[in-house]
């Protein structure tokens, strides 16, 4: 977020749940500086790192197999900006 908070949540049936909830990470660069995401996801476990920092893992046999996507958006704001670019996906194992 533009607090220097990260969050992970997934989508299903149209309702948004929360995995982790919104935690400050000095990990984060400020707005304006590009962030890496990696997330190694391993049968039911994902982990998260930002900019190389190891900031969380989750633990739900949901993510067993599945989709992956990113998305980008505002709340408060009326418009933003955002890019991803080189999102790689390997085999773990």
């Amino acid at each position: 977020t533009s607090k220097g908070q990260f969050y992970l949540r997934y989508r299903a049936n149209g309702k948004y749940t929360s995995l982790i909830a919104n935690t400050p990470s000095s990990a984060i660069q400020g707005t304006g500086s590009k962030n890496t995401l990696l997330v190694i996801a391993n049968g039911s476990d994902l982990q998260l790192f930002i900019n190389g920092t190891f900031v969380d893992e989750v633990h739900s046999s949901k993510f067993a197999s599945g989709q992956i996507g990113v998305v980008a958006g505002t709340l408060a704001a009326s418009s933003g900006s955002a890019s991803f670019t080189n999102l790689n996906v390997y085999a773990v194992g």
